[in-house]
């Protein structure tokens, strides 16, 4: 009689978990969408302004908007590893520099 108890928990909590990993990376993902979408505007602001030193704050706040993702990005990848943490921060540190560094 246990048995069918048994595995009706462990299915609800398999359940939960996987509601809970869908929501966060649903979560991640709009936050990945969110900052790029704020940085556009700034981008296109390098371009529009003439005066040097607006196009150059316009520079700085669109970089540093448009690179927040990487800690969201490595801290997914470090979540997904836990037992290797380091490896795969590493690893998606030298595809990050490999691909676009």
């Amino acid at each position: 009689t246990a048995l069918p108890i048994c595995r009706s928990i462990r299915s609800s909590s398999a359940r939960h978990n996987s509601n809970r990993i869908a929501s966060e990376r649903s979560r991640i993902i709009i936050i990945i969408f969110g900052v790029q979408v704020l940085a556009v505007p700034l981008a296109v602001g390098v371009l529009e302004i003439s005066h040097p030193t607006g196009a150059f704050m316009c520079l700085l706040a669109a970089f540093l908007i448009g690179e927040m993702w990487i800690g969201v990005c490595l801290t997914v990848v470090v979540e997904m590893r836990p037992k290797f943490p380091t490896g795969a921060a590493s690893l998606y540190v030298f595809f990050i520099q490999l691909l676009g560094g």
